[in-house]
């Protein structure tokens, strides 16, 4: 969000560039298709995941991303919980 008077940064251009070259491409090569799940289970698994990862990072301090990479360098052992329990999903969705 840009409040008013502040000028255009990095970040913003990070967030709205993607965006829009995405829309540029959709209009070029005229492909735009809206993507949805298969059934409705598979998007109750989507957001319950989805609002567990959120109480995850709340409970964990931080992202995902952000224990795996940096609380485990330092040896953490909130970071080391967390990432053995991210591991620990990974694996149970790939079985």
């Amino acid at each position: 969000m840009l409040s008013p008077g502040r000028a255009v940064t990095l970040g913003l251009a990070i967030v709205g560039g993607p965006l829009a070259g995405a829309f540029l491409t959709v209009l070029a090569t005229r492909s735009f298709t809206l993507e949805t799940f298969g059934s409705g289970s598979h998007s109750l698994i989507a957001a319950t995941g989805g609002i567990l990862m959120g109480f995850g990072g709340v409970l964990a301090l931080g992202c995902s991303a952000g224990q795996a990479l940096i609380g485990v360098s330092t040896l953490s052992l909130a970071s080391l919980a967390a990432s053995t329990g991210i591991l620990a999903g990974i694996v149970e969705v790939w079985l």
